[in-house]
């Protein structure tokens, strides 16, 4: 990975959600923070919209990672000063990162547009706790916020 353009003391933004190659796909992303930071920019975001370890956020059995943190700990170390990232699994997720981290949810947008449709009988899913919470925001009288 080589920097084609002077980034010195710029504020550069490094896209790449952690999909489906997860491990390239993070490695690809911790290389390109790590050439950033060897050509001097001065700020650096990563912008993750697909966090791939957010749903490995607690320490449910001995002996395991919380991989969620480990993740945002190698971001940082690799020279990320900023995450921006969508959806979480959950909130608490948000608190792993030891920079910045700015959590966007699409929550408000998709309630918004079902709620336009005038859905008869829709029925919203969770695939487990931690989206329990999130599923029910699109119930027809639910009380999440909207933006209208």
């Amino acid at each position: 990975m080589q920097i084609q353009e002077n980034v010195r003391e710029r504020d550069c933004f490094v896209v790449q959600p952690l999909s489906s190659p997860v491990s390239e796909n993070l490695v690809e992303l911790l290389i390109m923070l790590d050439a950033l930071k060897g050509a001097s920019a001065q700020r650096i975001t990563a912008v993750v919209p697909y966090y791939s370890y957010a749903r490995s956020d607690k320490k449910d059995k001995p002996r395991i990672s919380i991989a969620g943190r480990l993740i945002g700990d190698l971001l940082v170390a690799a020279g990320a000063n900023r995450i921006l990232t969508m959806t979480l699994h959950s909130e608490q997720v948000q608190g792993f990162f030891r920079c910045q981290a700015d959590h966007l949810s699409a929550t408000p947008i998709l309630c918004d547009y079902f709620r336009r449709l005038n859905l008869e009988n829709c029925v919203a899913l969770a695939a487990d706790a931690g989206s329990a919470r999130r599923a029910g925001a699109y119930a027809p009288d639910s009380t999440f916020p909207s933006r209208s």
